[in-house]
């Protein structure tokens, strides 16, 4: 299983402690998460926390004086920028 997906599922000790949150999404916004859980084999609720999961590491990395660049097949870089 990947770190990823590891990331993204509970433990069952976690899963005990999870809270219900009401969020509105725009019709795109809600296909994409289908879309996501789908490529991946995860649920919608799944995706949502690998999000907030990724989120808080990218913001991490970022406030440390990381960067994140994307290498392109023909290997330009391009560094992507957070907001």
């Amino acid at each position: 299983m990947s770190e990823a997906r590891l990331a993204a599922q509970a433990t069952a000790n976690e899963r005990s402690n999870l809270k219900s949150y009401t969020i509105e999404l725009t019709d795109e916004q809600v296909a994409k998460i289908k879309r996501l859980a789908d490529e991946q084999g995860i649920t919608a609720d799944a995706v949502l926390q690998k999000a907030i999961i990724n989120e808080e590491y990218i913001r991490e990395k970022i406030k440390a004086g990381n960067k994140i660049l994307f290498q392109t097949p023909d290997n330009q870089f391009y560094q992507v920028t957070f907001r």
